[in-house]
């Protein structure tokens, strides 16, 4: 709960301060309490021992969180501490980073999708042969921790 409840705080937070209330906070604010009701359900898997499940939608709260923020700031990166008051007070954004003026050249895009297209199949050759070395290690009936707490090999319960 407290996790959720820090979700929505810091989304608040980030809405309150761009003083912005158009169409997209909207969507980034359901996308926030989608984050925070995944979180408090996992919570409850937690509890039922369903620990696939509570992996799961943890992992969706943290995609939903991380898309709430991009949706928020959408077409800026970061958003600069200067601000800049005109002569009317409106704040203008001329020192935000935008997706626009951070993006790299195609040159440097091409080469870079040239290099993952070589490297993500060794990474994943390799993580698949280290779980193929490991995988009779990892199995329960060889855990130290049945020894050592005297049961079936399950969680210990307290």
């Amino acid at each position: 709960m407290p996790a959720a409840a820090l979700v929505l705080a810091i989304f608040v937070w980030s809405a309150a301060d761009s003083g912005r209330t158009d169409g997209k906070w909207i969507a980034a604010a359901g996308l926030a309490t989608v984050a925070a009701v995944l979180l408090t359900l996992s919570l409850g898997l937690i509890v039922r021992d369903r620990d696939g499940a509570a992996f799961a939608t943890t992992a969706l709260a943290i995609c939903s969180s991380a898309a709430a923020f991009f949706v928020g700031l959408y077409p800026n990166v970061l958003v600069s501490s200067t601000r800049q008051g005109n002569l009317f007070g409106t704040v203008t954004t001329v020192n935000n980073l935008t997706v626009f003026s951070t993006s790299s050249s195609h040159h440097t895009l091409a080469l870079m999708a040239i290099v993952a297209l070589i490297f993500t199949p060794i990474v994943l050759v390799y993580q698949t042969w280290t779980y193929w070395v490991f995988r009779a290690r990892l199995r329960g009936d060889s855990l130290p921790g049945e020894k050592l707490l005297g049961g079936s090999g399950s969680r210990p319960t307290s």
